[in-house]
This record gives structure tokens, sequence and C-alpha cells, in this order.
């Protein structure tokens, strides 16, 4: 229950978190390193920096997310 409504609460708020697309970059990006045609460190910057985003969006609506969990349990 608490990962289905980690989904929705996910989608509500505009979070791409449990999209596919973000598994499958980073998927792709494995294989590219694997192959030669990425740098590690560029990718690792890259993931970090995208976690980074979706961190700073999941606290400015904290309150959002607070709210759709009290409504839940």
């Amino acid at each position: 229950m608490l990962g289905s409504s980690l989904v929705e609460v996910y989608k509500e708020i505009g979070m791409t978190l449990s999209e596919p697309d973000l598994r499958a970059k980073m998927e792709a990006d494995m294989r590219a390193i694997a192959e030669g045609s990425k740098d590690c460190k560029d990718v690792l910057r890259q993931q970090l920096e995208s976690m980074r985003e979706l961190f700073v969006t999941a606290v400015s609506k904290k309150k959002e997310i607070e709210g759709f969990f009290e409504q839940r349990f």
C-alpha cells in the first residue's frame, strides 16, 4: 500500500520518480559507459543533478505530500 501511495503522490505533484523513462535513461547511460561512448564521471554528475532536482521538488512540495499521506493513513 505504501508503494502504490508513493506512486500516486509522485504523479499528483508532478514528479517523475516512478516513471519508466527515468530508469530507461539510467540504463542507457550504463550501456553507453560499458561501450565506452560516455564517461562514468559525466554520467554520475548528470544523474546526481537529476536526483538533486527531484529532491528539491519534493522538499518544496512537502506540505502537499504530508497532506496526501495524512488522508491515506
